[in-house]
């Protein structure tokens, strides 16, 4: 298993959910 792959799928999943979620990105601006 390509752990890599894995961990930049990981990364874009979660900013996919912080774009979609306004106080998540909020809080990780600030």
């Amino acid at each position: 298993m390509n752990y890599h792959v894995l961990l930049i799928k990981n990364i874009t999943s979660g900013e996919i959910k912080a774009i979609s979620n306004p106080t998540i990105t909020n809080t990780a601006i600030n």
